[in-house]
């Protein structure tokens, strides 16, 4: 039986990865960088095999870089509010969609198809497996159409926007009427423009109802299968192609201009993943929120087709996305076989790469020219967690009325280019490859603004500046944002991190091949290329001494995260706590070499203290990522020997076998081991060997108490030690001095040992 990896058991396997066995891997799996040692000198090929298979499909992008930038995620995300309240437009309720009975006239009714294996019923919104996962879908479709500012003075446009015929001279050059596209159907092609007679919010709002009441009368809605027509009843075949997510059909008498029914299909391949208890938080609320936004697409193409503003191409749907959310979003693993895992935002409509997108039966208007620019931007699974928030929607959207996607994007752009083949009307040459770059970095391309975080962060500012007459309202906004600001910073933190780290590896590992250049086996230049390996080694200690700082700043931008109010990441934590690992291994396998320089060996000393004071801000006992890990290990080991204390306590020779399990577990340690675990097999040797009156064994002990002071003092009295570490440094040092007390009972003790209130073997016992 083949063994697949985890990404390939959940989003499947890829043919074209090699694998052992084959058929094994996704090539979808995540490659971090897993310390800086000797791991960065060589690498797996098939990581670099994985890694260039992912940025062919994620558009230049790895998944661990996805990983950093926040867009993918295991970590749990807050639940959106109770639905006591929910409220759900009245063209989208239960009643509006189809249970394939046939029609009052008796002429026809709408296919309906089985649900998958393992269910029963099919997908018809009165089955209850079915209106479960749609319901949820329904209340945020909602919200966007009815709180969303941007998509209601959309919806005001289209209904009473000026109808402008459109310049003859933007018609395409059409030989004769046949090569129309809508040759079957001549009509004078209009542009739809924005409202320019002032009208009262009263009027347009009761436009808007009315619009939604012909709606509830004459919007019905189905599910689809891939290229099988619901509509075959009918007589007529679809218009849109079977395969995508969603498409609407409506049928107006020619003559009389009555409309005679709207059907709007979402496909239900796309809903399938919710079915089944699979998904994290992340890939059931991105999925939820893309279903939704197709729906409000779906629900601009209810009546009739202009040409929006200046646009070339006729789709109003992708006008109002554009408008309203910035862009079009759209899943990161379009396999429709296995769940999806993230997804980005695409700005910039009409473009060249949306020709297909536009309605079949359409012209593409000449002037002005179509962009050829294609972008595509992460969006940040925070923004998933803040749109089901009634925050978002009250303060958020009404506050600052900026398109949804651009307020909450990274500032990380793939990039290519498309352009329209010479002489044809619909042909498009494939796009160019997707290059990296950064929003604040200008394309060679001229673009538009596709980030309008600054013009959030301007209305941040100017909310902080009037806090003396702030309300209690406005304290409430001011609260939101700044957690929402604070939470895109630590991204963009922790994202601008990683790349440090990854810059400062590639230099690391060019020092690693220089040095395994030098030779070795000659004795006549060993002085001068042991000078030059001692240098070489000596800047990769620079190095190391930067990774650490970046490596501290990642911390603290989970930390961010976590204080602005979001969830904790133990994914990342995991991968934090591996390097670090991985890098204090390095660090003490080189620290020999420098046995003749206190320079440097203070250096080492102190980063790896410094590693010390990290690793325990991303390791807890208590998580489940944590717990196989060598930190938990070391835990165990401790409270193994707490156990046997407890039994044994002040017996005299018969602690010895104490004695003999700290001294098997430091000649057993791992090469990794944490300092925190050598300071307390130490102390607890000591005070064992203190209280079983061996005084054979009293130097030893008195040696390994001045050998771990340094260390204990600096981690007790560091700053940034985490406030639960503290209580048990603090019952570490109450006891190596009471077993020095008891070791050398003549010598003056420093001042605390007098001030010892509590047993300090309960207090090395105590673990946060």
């Amino acid at each position: 039986m083949i063994s697949k990896s985890e990404w390939a058991a959940k989003y499947g396997e890829n043919v074209q990865i090699t694998s052992n066995p084959p058929g094994s891997r996704s090539g979808l799996t995540p490659v971090s960088l897993a310390g800086v040692g000797r791991n960065a000198l060589k690498r797996d090929p098939r990581d670099e095999e994985a890694e260039t298979f992912q940025k062919e499909q994620l558009y230049g992008f790895t998944t661990q870089e996805l990983i950093d930038l926040d867009a993918i995620t295991q970590r749990r995300l807050k639940p959106p509010p109770a639905k006591v309240h929910a409220y759900i437009a009245p063209f989208w309720r239960k009643g509006n969609w189809s249970d394939g009975a046939l029609f009052p006239d008796g002429k026809g009714r709408i296919e309906t198809y089985p649900l998958p294996l393992g269910f029963h019923g099919k997908w018809i919104a009165n089955n209850d497996v079915v209106w479960d996962i749609l319901e949820p879908i329904l209340v945020l479709a909602s919200k966007i159409l009815i709180q969303n500012p941007r998509v209601t003075s959309f919806i005001n446009d289209l209904l009473e926007g000026e109808e402008v015929p459109i310049d003859l001279r933007r018609y395409p050059p059409w030989k004769d009427d046949d090569q129309r596209p809508d040759f079957r159907h001549k009509n004078e092609l209009i542009s739809l423009r924005t409202i320019t007679t002032p009208q009262s919010e009263g009027y347009l709002r009761h436009q808007r109802r009315n619009l939604f009441k012909i709606l509830k009368d004459y919007l019905t809605l189905s599910f689809k299968i891939d290229n099988a027509d619901p509509l075959s009843a009918f007589g007529s075949a679809m218009t849109n192609n079977g395969t995508v997510e969603a498409f609407t059909e409506t049928d107006i008498d020619s003559r009389s201009k009555r409309l005679n029914y709207i059907y709007t299909f979402l496909d239900s391949n796309i809903l399938v993943p919710l079915l089944y208890n699979q998904l994290n938080d992340a890939e059931t609320f991105g999925l939820r929120l893309w279903v939704a936004t197709t729906l409000v697409h779906e629900s601009m193409h209810a009546f009739w087709h202009p040409y929006y503003m200046d646009d070339q191409l006729m789709e109003l749907g992708a006008a109002m996305e554009e408008q309203a959310f910035g862009g079009y979003m759209k899943p990161m693993w379009n396999n429709r076989t296995f769940p999806n895992f993230g997804f980005w935002v695409e700005p910039g409509f009409p473009k060249t790469y949306d020709i297909g997108r536009r309605h079949p039966c359409s012209a593409i208007l000449e002037t002005p020219e179509l962009p050829t620019q294609v972008l595509t931007i992460p969006v940040p699974v925070s923004l998933f967690e803040d749109i089901n928030s009634e925050d978002f929607w009250t303060i958020m959207m009404r506050s600052y009325k900026v398109p949804i996607f651009k307020s909450m994007l990274v500032n990380e752009v793939s990039e290519a280019a498309q352009i329209r083949k010479t002489g044809e009307t619909d042909g498009i040459e494939d796009p160019t490859p997707f290059l990296r770059t950064t929003q604040n970095v200008p394309f060679k391309s001229k673009r538009r603004k596709i980030n309008e975080r600054s013009v959030y962060e301007r209305g941040l500012r100017d909310l902080i500046m009037t806090t003396a007459a702030c309300t209690p309202a406005e304290r409430k906004q001011r609260k939101f944002a700044l957690a929402i600001h604070r939470s895109l910073l630590a991204i963009d933190r922790y994202w601008d991190s990683s790349r440090q780290i990854s810059a400062l590896v590639q230099r690391f590992a060019e020092i690693g091949r220089q040095i395994s250049n030098i030779p070795t086996n000659s004795t006549a230049t060993m002085p001068q290329d042991k000078s030059k390996w001692l240098q070489l080694l000596r800047d990769q200690v620079d190095i190391i001494g930067l990774t650490i700082r970046e490596h501290e700043s990642r911390i603290q931008a989970l930390e961010a995260m976590v204080a602005g109010g979001r969830s904790m990441d133990f994914e990342r934590r995991a991968v934090l706590r591996e390097w670090n690992y991985n890098t204090r291994v390095f660090l003490r396998s080189i620290t020999p070499h420098f046995n003749d320089d206190s320079v440097v060996t203070g250096k080492l000393h102190l980063m790896d203290l410094q590693l010390e004071v990290t690793r325990v801000r991303v390791w807890h006992h208590t998580e489940v990522s944590a717990a196989h890990s060598k930190d938990n290990r070391e835990l165990l080991n401790i409270r193994k020997l707490w156990n046997t204390r407890l039994q044994l306590r002040n017996q005299g020779k018969r602690l010895l076998p104490v004695i003999k399990m700290c001294d098997t577990l430091m000649k057993s340690k791992d090469p990794g081991y944490s300092v925190y675990y050598i300071i307390a097999l130490t102390v607890f040797r000591a005070h064992v060997i203190a209280f079983s009156n061996e005084r054979g064994l009293f130097g030893s002990a008195t040696l390994g108490l001045q050998a771990v002071a340094a260390s204990l003092d600096t981690l007790r009295n560091d700053p940034e030690q985490s406030s639960h570490w503290k209580p048990v440094l603090v019952g570490w040092y109450k006891a190596a001095c009471e077993a020095s007390l008891k070791i050398t009972p003549g010598r003056k003790q420093r001042a605390i040992v007098a001030t010892i209130t509590k047993d300090p073997i309960a207090l090395m016992g105590r673990y946060p």
